[in-house]
């Protein structure tokens, strides 16, 4: 209450949060549970892009680095691995912000792959977590091309809206329980589909999948056991 009355001029509300974090503490926002961008770029710098943010709004700036292109910044791709760039493999914060914004704004599954590339040139072998980075950003570049909004896994199945699902496709992902709802697109396929083992990919077994799902080459669930590293180069 001191904190609200010591700050009641017009725009005063990030005074009053950060008096607020200062009283009550950051919770988990720094903690080990945190695996997102925060954690990757700390608080420090992620305060210092929020003014940057906040400072060209109030300028009227824009142009294309400012915001992420239209067409990916309405897709939503969900997995429960994680999936992030740890700081022991790209040790500097702006390195790794600028790693992040290429990422969210690469369009084509070939823009991710040279992205791929390029990091595994400087930084060395990826650990799992940005490999499951890369392969998300696969995924999210592929819905791009095809008009695809949401592609997340949640209660054991995997969702993907709106998509065309071959009628050559539909017998096999019927066996393995898929519901697909051609007037919405709506595709839900159980995750026992992919028959992947405890140490494999579900994002690069999904990206697999996808790819072969825009082919019309999907395979019977008996077969989609473990994505080939060539079509994940894709």
């Amino acid at each position: 209450l001191d904190a609200i009355n010591e700050h009641r001029d017009l725009g005063s509300g990030m005074r009053v949060a950060m008096r607020d974090l200062e009283i009550r503490g950051a919770g988990s926002l720094l903690g080990a549970e945190q695996s997102g961008n925060m954690s990757g770029v700390g608080f420090d710098l992620f305060a210092q892009m929020l003014s940057q943010a906040v400072a060209n709004a109030r300028e009227g700036a824009s142009g294309e680095d400012a915001v992420l292109p239209p067409a990916l910044s309405d897709i939503t791709v969900n997995f429960p691995e994680h999936t992030y760039i740890p700081e022991e493999y790209v040790s500097d914060a702006d390195e790794r912000v600028l790693l992040y914004r290429k990422l969210a704004c690469a369009d084509t599954p070939s823009v991710v792959e040279e992205l791929r590339e390029q990091t595994s040139e400087r930084y060395g072998a990826m650990p799992q977590a940005c490999t499951n980075m890369f392969a998300k950003s696969l995924v999210r570049a592929w819905a791009n091309e095809h008009g695809v909004k949401l592609v997340g896994v949640s209660a054991g199945k995997l969702t993907v809206e709106p998509v065309d699902v071959p009628k050559d496709a539909l017998a096999s992902l019927r066996r393995a329980s898929g519901r697909y709802v051609a007037q919405s697109g709506k595709l839900v396929l159980p995750l026992k589909y992919f028959g992947l083992k405890e140490d494999e990919s579900l994002i690069a077994a999904v990206y697999e999948f996808l790819v072969n799902l825009s082919e019309g080459t999907v395979a019977p669930s008996k077969d989609v056991s473990r994505p080939s590293s060539a079509r994940r180069g894709r």
